[in-house]
């Protein structure tokens, strides 16, 4: 990956007038051992961005956990240096990490979905420039709401917090999603409607929390990157959890059904 250039002016791509100063942070020319030049950013924010999707469609293991441990000891004086160029394909922002050659195995780019980029900040040109490689029809289909009973992009099953492996899973960093509902805690939220714009996705959620049988309703915006992940946004907090299949997850959920909330519904308890 070489220098990113603007196309319509010929000059390299300014990251600082595309994305917020959190995500750009540190901004350097740097060499690559083949003599390539790249523009890097170090930015804490953008690292933990990088972190929360590495790895993801990777089964569990001790590979992963030795590459990720690798990619966090780069961090250890303060943010490292990403290459980052747009991806048509993947439809954001992809980052990568350069690592000493003994640790290359562990390279492995990330996409920050534009959706994503959007809640951090990023500015309107460059999401237009996502919007621009798409082909006219799939623009068509996107800018009309999708109807009522559209159903989410997402495997029913348990998702992690990105943060922790799966085998390390603990209630308050879980979310169950049956198909039809999200379970988190003692909450289950059916959910009722589903518009999308691209990778974003709201909700129309009836929630009712199962130990009183308090109900409320709720509208909730996730991005989904991918069938096997999905990223929140609360109070400025940005989440990802990712799909853990049961046998992954600790002994407790071993009896589990990927289908069926694990909280009894509210007045069938035990």
């Amino acid at each position: 990956m070489s220098i990113v250039y603007d196309l319509t002016t010929g000059q390299p791509v300014d990251w600082t007038h595309l994305l917020p100063a959190t995500l750009t942070g540190t901004v350097a020319l740097a060499q690559q051992a083949d003599g390539t030049k790249v523009v890097t950013l170090a930015s804490k924010r953008l690292f933990d961005l990088y972190m929360a999707g590495y790895g993801a469609g990777d089964a569990p293991g001790s590979d992963l956990d030795d590459c990720k441990q690798a990619l966090l000891s780069e961090a250890t004086d303060g943010p490292p240096g990403m290459m980052v160029w747009l991806d048509a394909k993947g439809g954001g922002l992809a980052l990568q990490l350069g690592l000493p050659h003994v640790m290359a195995a562990c390279e492995e780019p990330v996409i920050i979905p534009a959706a994503v980029l959007k809640t951090e900040g990023a500015q309107p040109a460059l999401l237009k420039a996502f919007a621009a490689t798409i082909p006219a029809t799939t623009q068509l289909a996107q800018a009309t709401p999708a109807p009522a009973e559209t159903k989410l992009p997402l495997r029913p099953g348990y998702y992690v917090n990105s943060d922790a492996p799966c085998g390390e899973a603990y209630q308050a960093i879980v979310i169950q999603y049956t198909g039809t509902a999200f379970e988190e805690g003692s909450d289950l939220c059916a959910i009722d409607g589903v518009t999308h714009d691209g990778a974003s996705y709201t909700m129309t959620e009836k929630c009712q929390e199962q130990t009183k049988g308090k109900k409320h309703t709720a509208n909730a915006t996730i991005a989904v990157p991918d069938s096997d992940s999905f990223v929140t946004q609360v109070a400025g907090s940005t989440t990802r959890y990712r799909y853990c299949p049961i046998s992954s997850l600790p002994a407790s959920w071993q009896n589990s059904k990927e289908t069926v909330p694990d909280f009894p519904a509210f007045g069938q308890g035990g």
